[in-house]
């Protein structure tokens, strides 16, 4: 027992995802990789879920569906890509106003004053 209580076993331990070979690969390191794949993505183009889908499999050698993804997704409240998509700032050039020319008869008063 703890100062809480009991905890149950179940606690300690997360659900596994198999592999194609049957090596079974922790949950949360799936998602742990998920969160660090949005976390370094390209914000002005972020990855969508069958990019992360395709990531993962690279990486894990797990076959998760969009959908799946998604769910992971949904379940740590991280935005769809679209939403995920920063739009770049336009640099809006400044407007230099034209320099009055003054006439020649105008530049001639000048001088003579």
């Amino acid at each position: 027992a703890t100062p809480r209580g009991i905890i149950p076993l179940s606690h300690f331990f997360s659900p596994a995802i198999t592999r194609a070979d049957g090596i079974a690969v922790a949950s949360r390191a799936v998602t742990a990789t998920i969160i660090g794949l949005i976390m370094a993505e390209d914000k002005l183009a972020p990855l969508s879920d069958a990019n992360i889908a395709d990531a993962i499999t690279a990486r894990h050698g797990v076959t998760l569906t969009p959908r799946a993804i998604a769910k992971h997704r949904a379940k740590h409240h991280i935005a769809k890509a679209p939403n995920r998509k920063i739009k770049p700032q336009k640099i809006k050039p400044k407007k230099i106003k034209p320099r009055k020319v003054m006439s020649k008869r105008v530049q001639s008063k000048n001088i003579m004053h």
